[in-house]
């Protein structure tokens, strides 16, 4: 029995040997694979989003004192992958948009503002498909087609007018939107419509010195110069801190 059965035990001793002699192999290939999904998750979800953050800083820095310099950060922004904030990306493109606008340089240049207009109502329609239920990625929508309007000299696209209904409509109560809204009618020479906006807002943030001031200079614009002076009279008292001096030359 000893002598048939010893080199059995001797095969399977040597298959064992040559099962654990295989195990540093497949150790260190665990190891290595490991190593590669940590450098990937830190690449994707650290060292990317930090350049993107980067580019976007620099590019909104850039927006007053060289848009076309700023515009090449944008660009690298848009195009990297791994975008974590993607909004954060698409509102700060739109602010320097608006920016660039109004930018003195650029005047000689309105194919530069065109191009970037368009090109942020799309980044921004890509945005509001994906996530169509936060308000104030509509409103910056809304904006930019107003901005649309204003340098093309036409009038608000019926999509500028439903993107602003949106942003209203996915939070009644937040003002910023509604106060949007009525600054687009008083510029429309809707000052009725503007003026009951500004009233609605007013009554549901009665303290806010904000709705208020632009209450006073919508009154002014509708000749209830009264009214407005009173509204004046009362934030000056409260030191209300005016923005723009042209406003208050009346």
């Amino acid at each position: 029995w000893q002598e048939s059965s010893s080199p059995l035990k001797r095969q399977k001793d040597i298959h064992k040997e040559k099962n654990w002699q295989h195990l540093p192999n497949l150790g260190l290939a665990i190891f290595v694979v490991s190593g590669l999904i940590c450098l990937y998750a830190l690449y994707a979800t650290e060292i990317i989003p930090m350049r993107i953050s980067k580019n976007v800083n620099y590019g909104y820095a850039y927006s007053s004192v060289d848009p076309k310099k700023g515009l090449e950060y944008f660009d690298e922004a848009l195009s990297l992958p791994f975008n974590i904030d993607p909004g954060e990306t698409a509102i700060k493109y739109a602010d320097f948009v608006l920016a660039a606008q109004q930018n003195q340089r650029l005047k000689s240049d309105p194919d530069f503002v065109k191009e970037n207009i368009d090109r942020s109502i799309n980044t921004l329609e890509e945005l509001v498909r994906q996530i169509g239920n936060y308000p104030i990625y509509w409103h910056k929508l809304a904006n930019i087609y107003v901005a649309k309007a204003v340098f093309e000299k036409t009038p608000l696209s019926q999509r500028g007018e439903e993107a602003l209904q949106t942003a209203i409509n996915l939070a009644p109560k937040r003002m910023e939107a509604r106060m949007f809204k009525a600054q687009l009618r008083a510029m429309q020479g809707n000052n009725s419509e503007a003026f009951e906006i500004i009233r609605q807002v007013a009554a549901d943030y009665p303290a806010d010195q904000d709705v208020l001031w632009q209450k006073a200079l919508l009154e002014k614009q509708m000749g209830q110069i009264a009214e407005a002076i009173f509204i004046a009279e009362g934030l000056i008292k409260q030191d209300y801190k005016f923005r723009n001096w042209r406003e208050t030359a009346w």
